[in-house]
């Protein structure tokens, strides 16, 4: 080991949809060889320097997935950054982990392995859009699209603690009332003809953010119930990589913003780690268990996108968990 890094026992992976686009190719910058994975919690078994790291020693640990990126709130500083899971860093999604001692924190007391596995990118994808670009605050109504994803899941569970006024949307019923269940006051079926119309109904008033990442339709739909001034932050395009048209004018007329978000900087992912640990959050963890010899199933399953919760890999559980 280097003086800055540390060996990590591995006990739960996550899985996140860059995983499967990875495996399929669809991913930008793909090599061959990659270990994939960029979720990991664990224990620290090995340190490079005891003198720099020795207090993490046998601690349980979350890892942070962002290589590079250290505070600033506009991006990566410069240099190489990067996500676990693809070439040149290492994946999760193994026995041990050999990880610079900066990339590891202590796992939040109040969670297991198969939770805190879940929480590193979707949840600081979703720290960052909310906080950093929406600037969601306690009294501001949210609206936060696609609730079956990872990311907009996490989402909701940090508007929530923060005292957002939060409504979803979502194609499944099932998904709608789930995200009810876990604090979403209304929710709409984005497949139903005019469904920002009933919402914006219920809702009471305009929504003062959105988060989004279909990059889709329902986009385009969600700006028609956003408050002048306004705030769009989306992270992805999952309902179609060709992207959407957007009306400028209905944008600069009514001082709305759309903000690009991805990722994020080792000071939000503190902040992050911060907001769990103070309203004890627990993650969406899916039914169904895998173990690492599941893998190419779990990630079968993904593809599908018929799962509800987060997909965690028990890589090496404790025989008492």
């Amino acid at each position: 080991l280097g003086e800055t890094e540390v060996l990590v026992k591995v006990h739960c992976a996550a899985l996140n949809r860059r995983d499967y686009f990875i495996t399929k190719r669809q991913y930008p910058g793909v090599v061959s060889g990659a270990v994939l994975g960029a979720d990991a919690s664990g224990v620290v078994v090995r340190v490079g320097s005891t003198a720099k790291h020795g207090e993490l020693l046998g601690k349980s640990c979350i890892v942070n997935s962002c290589i590079g990126w250290t505070s600033d709130w506009r991006g990566p500083e410069g240099g190489q950054f990067g996500i676990l899971g693809m070439l040149p860093f290492p994946g999760t999604l193994c026995e041990y982990l050999v990880i610079d001692a900066a990339q590891v924190h202590a796992m939040p007391p109040h969670l297991s392995y198969r939770e805190a596995a879940a929480f590193p990118l979707a949840g600081l994808t979703a720290f960052r859009a909310l906080f950093t670009k929406a600037e969601v605050k306690a009294g501001s109504m949210v609206l936060i699209n696609g609730i079956g994803s990872g990311v907009s899941q996490m989402a909701l569970l940090f508007a929530v603690a923060t005292g957002a006024q939060v409504y979803v949307t979502s194609s499944s019923p099932n998904k709608l009332e789930m995200a009810r269940a876990r604090g979403a006051a209304g929710g709409a079926d984005y497949s139903q003809k005019n469904w920002h119309r009933g919402l914006l109904a219920d809702a009471g008033r305009p929504f003062d953010a959105v988060i989004d990442g279909s990059g889709g339709d329902t986009l385009l739909n969600s700006m028609k119930i956003l408050r002048p001034g306004g705030i769009i932050a989306n992270y992805g395009t999952t309902s179609s990589l060709k992207g959407v048209t957007v009306r400028l004018p209905f944008l600069f007329l009514q001082q709305r913003e759309l903000r690009g978000t991805s990722m994020g900087s080792a000071e939000e992912f503190r902040a992050m780690l911060d907001l769990i640990n103070k309203n004890e959050i627990r993650p969406w963890l899916s039914d169904t268990r895998y173990s690492l010899s599941d893998t190419p199933t779990a990630l079968e399953a993904m593809g599908k996108m018929r799962h509800t919760g987060k997909l965690v890999i028990d890589v090496a559980l404790p025989s008492s968990l």
